[in-house]
Parts: C-alpha cells; structure tokens; sequence
C-alpha cells in the first residue's frame, strides 16, 4: 500500500496509508435498442467517462467486449447503475446484473438491480452492487448484464453524462 508522508505545523515523521489506488468509472455513450428477453451481455458503446473533472485513479481497468479486467489483485467495490426506459408501455420486469468468473471463462450473476415499468418510455434507475475478491487478475473478471421479460427495456446512454455506468474502486488488499 502506497504511504503518503505529512509534515506541517510542526509534526513530522507520521506516515498514513493511501487508501484508495484504483479508481475507475466506464459508461455506456448511447442508448441501446430493446434487449431480448433472455440475458443479454452490454458489450456495444461502452467507454471510460470523460466528464469534466473526472480522472482515474492508478493504472485503471480494461475492457474488452464487455468485460472487465483489474489491473491489480485486491477486493474491489463494482457498482454499476443502469438508466432505463420501458418502451410500448408493455416492459413488466426489467433486470440489471453484474456477473463475475473466477475461472476467465464460466460467469455466475453475483448482484441484481431490478425493476419495471408500464408507462411508455418511463425512466427508471437500477441499481447493482458487490464486493469482488481479485486473487488472479487474468481469471477473475466481471461484466454487466440486462434482460427483460417482455423485450420492451433499453439501456440509456450518453456520451457526456454517466447515466448508465459501471464504477470500480479497490478498497484493499486480497
């Protein structure tokens, strides 16, 4: 763990743990067409957020047709935050997953956001969170998926405002 060294008003010599090393935050620039009812993969428009002000922090993840990979072992916080839109006023579930595999190959669906809408073009948020323990960083990797019941719910995205987006912060050591 990197240490930062303090001085001033006239204390000197104490050292304290720089905390957070990685920081990332990834984001879908587009809004997405409906998603067929069974599991789909968001893998298409997907980019680091370049807001104004926003910079990573550490080496920061990669990304490859959807899925993630850490650049160092740790435990991790993944969020990810799904901006959605029920269309023809027919959307009855709509599900938001982070999956994970530990193996670069199987992914298991490890958090779920959900929600729904009958109202045509309805906005909604959902929301998915989990704690991911990296030992090996080119077996352990995570990606976001969506489905819904009735093919009527896209994803939202813009190119300057994180609206459904994908976070990554390292909060220790594995």
């Amino acid at each position: 763990m990197a240490l930062t060294q303090i001085i001033g008003s006239g204390i000197s010599g104490i050292t304290i743990p720089n905390f957070i090393t990685e920081y990332d935050i990834f984001h879908q620039t587009v809004n997405l067409a409906s998603n067929a009812t069974s599991t789909t993969d968001l893998t298409e428009n997907i980019s680091r957020f370049a807001g104004n002000g926003f910079e990573k922090i550490g080496t920061g993840m990669s990304l490859s047709s959807g899925v993630f990979t850490f650049p160092s072992t740790g435990k991790y916080l993944v969020h990810g935050k799904a901006a959605m839109q029920s269309r023809g006023g027919a959307t009855t579930q709509c599900l938001f997953k982070i999956a994970v595999t530990l193996n670069n190959s199987s992914y298991t669906e490890i958090a779920r956001g959900e929600g729904g809408s009958h109202a045509d073009d309805a906005t909604f948020p959902l929301l998915a969170n989990t704690l991911v323990d990296v030992t090996d960083t080119s077996n352990v990797k995570v990606k976001f998926q969506i489905s819904t019941s009735t093919n009527a719910c896209r994803t939202l995205g813009v190119s300057n405002v994180s609206r459904t987006c994908f976070m990554f912060m390292k909060l220790g050591d594995t």
